[in-house]
């Protein structure tokens, strides 16, 4: 589910700003060739639950599939910023992701 709304962000960003192209898509393949498909159970999305507001369904799949993976979630939707509060999964917005990431290799 992730993986494709990035597609889908990718598609609309390059649309808009063309000149982004090519650095947008080296970042979605990176995503893509380190990524591993996990799907979260029950108790990992009632955990989630509390602190992702009501309605917002994929936010919720995609903050218990962090959880369940130990993974971080990078986003700047603020439906996050309760559960970054929370501890319960570790949140970086894009910009303290990409600065992290680029650090990291």
């Amino acid at each position: 589910m992730l993986l494709e709304e990035y597609g889908r962000w990718l598609s609309k960003l390059t649309e808009r700003i063309p000149s982004v192209r090519e650095h947008a898509l080296i970042l979605y393949l990176t995503i893509l060739s380190k990524a591993t498909i996990v799907e979260p159970d029950k108790e990992h999305i009632k955990k989630c639950k509390p602190y992702i507001p009501e309605g917002e369904d994929a936010d919720l799949y995609h903050a218990a599939t962090c959880l369940k993976a130990q993974a971080i979630l990078i986003t700047n939707d603020s439906d996050f910023n309760e559960i970054k509060k929370s501890k319960i999964i570790v949140v970086w917005n894009i910009s303290e992701a990409i600065k992290k990431l680029l650090n990291s290799s």
